[in-house]
This record gives C-alpha cells, structure tokens and sequence, in this order.
C-alpha cells in the first residue's frame, strides 16, 4: 500500500477530477485541527445529515481518524496530539468540534476513536 490515493473521474464530493489526480496522505491529513471543525470537510457534511435525519455513523469514523493521523513534521498535528495526551480524547473532542461531551454525536466518535486504537 502506497501513501498515495488515487481519485477517479468523480470525488467522493461528487466533484469533478482528472483520473491522474493523485493526492498523497500527508496532504490530505494536514491540518488535522481545521478538519474537524464546523463547516469543514467532515463536520459540514455531518451538520447536513443531521438537520436532515440522515445517520451519521460513518461521518463520526472519519472524524475519529482525523483525531488518530499523527505525522511529527505536521506542527499542527504534534499540537493536537500533545492536547490528546494532556487533556484526553474526550474534552479534545469536545473542544474541537463543538458536540457536547457525552451528547450523541460526540459519543460516536469518541467510541470510533477507540475501536480504530484497538486495530
């Protein structure tokens, strides 16, 4: 497996992109503490589900390893880690996208963040 991800003709956004579009990981989970946040590319979406009823298990996996990337070279990534183990998963969680500690939301991703530690 390559640190690589290949988009075909049509994103996971449903926007276009060119079949050779390659983005590396690192790329992708920089910035880990912007991901998570309100109108980003995983609470915007995790927003629309839930005002329109849709579940949101899988959306709450992605969060959850967003809060797992963990690169040294990634500044932002060693701050948020460093805030993991200080503060723990759960007021980081809490703090960074707004669920209430203990509300639904917060705890699906606080039990996918634990699952994906124990794999």
């Amino acid at each position: 497996m390559t640190s690589q991800t290949r988009l075909g003709p049509t994103s996971i956004s449903g926007s276009r992109t060119s079949p050779l579009t390659v983005r590396d990981v690192v790329c992708v989970g920089r910035e880990p503490l912007r991901k998570p946040s309100r109108g980003e590319p995983l609470l915007g979406p995790t927003g629309t589900a839930l005002e329109f009823g849709l579940p949101t298990d899988n959306l709450s996996m992605g969060i959850a390893a967003a809060f797992l990337y963990d690169v040294p070279e990634d500044s932002q990534n060693g701050d948020l880690q460093r805030r993991i183990k200080q503060e723990g998963i759960s007021k980081v969680v809490g703090d960074v996208t707004e669920f209430e500690e203990g509300g639904e939301e917060h705890r699906k991703i606080i039990d996918a963040y634990h699952q994906f530690r124990l794999k």
